[in-house]
């Protein structure tokens, strides 16, 4: 009889065994079922957590100030620009560049210079090959130069073949008593632009002239 016994109970124990390899095939099955139902469902709407404090927390400080609640910013663009140090630093920049763009234009190529107490300008004109050169002084007071003044004419290198050197023209002119003078000369080259340098006793000047003009005659 005891042999009996332990059999049934070894008999038992894998019929036990067997029913919770069962309920663990049904959960499966189960689970599968449930993912089919779900992808057979593409209309199924999907849910999305959003958190805008979350988002504004990891943000800038420029897009956290427009997004706080407060009175609307009064004052125009350039209050708005000036909101933030970037917006500031930009503005800055922008002015700077301006004036720098303003006073290249009305500075570059001016024809004309105050040295030694004495105004000069210069103007000129090309015709047939050369370059004709009229300078004009004035005395701006009583207390102005006279005496020889060295001038030192050229074409900027920028207009001339790599391989050649620009050419340069020595001149020598003197400034009188008189007030006002008029100086002409030629040059032996048809220039288009000029560089002039001027020594006035121990002072120095120059000038830049841009389109100059040809006549046609």
């Amino acid at each position: 009889m005891g042999d009996e016994i332990t059999e049934g109970g070894q008999a038992g124990g894998k019929g036990g065994g067997g029913g919770s390899r069962g309920m663990a095939k049904s959960s499966i099955e189960a689970q599968l079922e449930a993912n089919s139902k779900y992808r057979e469902s593409p209309d199924q709407e999907l849910v999305f957590h959003y958190s805008r404090e979350r988002r504004l927390a990891r943000a800038s400080e420029a897009v956290r100030a427009i997004n706080e609640p407060g009175p609307a910013m009064k004052g125009g663009f350039v209050r708005v620009l000036f909101a933030t140090r970037s917006g500031a630093v930009l503005f800055i920049t922008i002015a700077i560049l301006c004036a720098f763009i303003l006073f290249v234009h009305y500075t570059r190529g001016r024809p004309d210079l105050k040295i030694g107490g004495n105004q000069v300008s210069i103007s000129a004109l090309r015709y047939s090959g050369a370059t004709y050169i009229e300078l004009r002084k004035k005395a701006l007071g009583d207390d102005y130069y006279t005496g020889t003044v060295d001038l030192a004419l050229s074409i900027p290198q920028k207009l001339m073949d790599a391989e050649m050197a620009a050419p340069i023209v020595n001149k020598r002119i003197f400034f009188t008593l008189e007030g006002e003078e008029e100086f002409r000369f030629s040059l032996p080259f048809d220039a288009p632009e000029l560089i002039l340098l001027i020594q006035a006793g121990n002072e120095f000047g120059s000038f830049q002239m841009k389109g100059i003009t040809e006549n046609a005659r």
